[in-house]
């Protein structure tokens, strides 16, 4: 049971590109069954760059296989590196809604799924107008073991966009200890962009700390791509099941 409730955790730079409203890499919920989250990340992309976002967001399986998914990203607060003063400084007007995720899942009795990811033109911050976004993706999990299991995606990113369509590709590995579950994934933003192959490395435990409330901490780190910066991100989150 514990392998449902651990959940990967995405770089800031992943989530622009890839909608959280696909919520993880393993079967939805069961119908009738639902999921309520709170999470909190604090991104550290760049040397005295950093921001803080809180996140809200629910799942609910209609029919067995089927499962549909709302998130609500909240950025709180965001500073920048100042190459002039060398110091960090705070950005202003950063707090606000931005771009809420809709998603719907469905998976196939044999572990593969297929989901579509939109998100909504939507920011209520000063100067902000996102475009409507669209993502198609499909995923596969098998249980390797009683205690461990796979989870993967592929995703096309941007497909409203003008420019090109992107691919993000996904891979996680959760090895279930009862209460705990810790895992270990790999994601990879954006396989078709231009400039260097980059990927990230995540790490982190998924736990049970009643039938109903689960709590996942998890931190993401930026391994190959991204210049002389070494991104990490923190998140911390809890769920009620329902």
């Amino acid at each position: 049971m514990m392998k449902r409730f651990a959940v990967a955790v995405c770089s800031v730079a992943l989530l622009a590109s890839s909608a959280f409203a696909t919520w993880d890499y393993f079967p939805p919920k069961d119908a009738g069954e639902g999921e309520a989250k709170l999470s909190f990340e604090y991104d550290m992309p760049a040397k005295k760059t950093s921001e803080m976002t809180l996140g809200v967001g629910a799942r609910y399986g209609i029919i067995q296989g089927l499962e549909a998914s709302l998130w609500l990203p909240v950025p709180l607060a965001s500073s920048y590196h100042n190459p002039i003063t060398d110091k960090s400084e705070s950005v202003e007007k950063h707090a606000g809604l931005s771009v809420p995720e809709i998603g719907v899942r469905y998976w196939l009795d044999f572990g593969l799924g297929f989901f579509v990811d939109a998100m909504l033109p939507v920011d209520t911050r000063e100067g902000r107008e996102p475009d409507f976004g669209l993502e198609l993706g499909v995923q596969y999990s098998t249980e390797l073991t009683d205690q461990i299991s796979l989870g993967s995606q592929a995703t096309l990113l941007d497909l409203l966009d003008d420019g090109d369509i992107g691919l993000h590709l996904g891979l996680e590995v959760d090895y279930n200890l009862g209460a705990a579950a810790p895992y270990l994934g790999l994601e990879f933003p954006n396989l078709l962009a231009d400039g260097d192959f980059m990927f990230d490395l995540v790490i982190g435990c998924g736990m049970d700390v009643t039938d109903a409330i689960s709590a996942d901490l998890g931190v993401t780190l930026g391994i190959a791509g991204y210049g002389d910066n070494f991104p990490v991100t923190i998140s911390v989150s809890g769920s009620f099941h329902f």
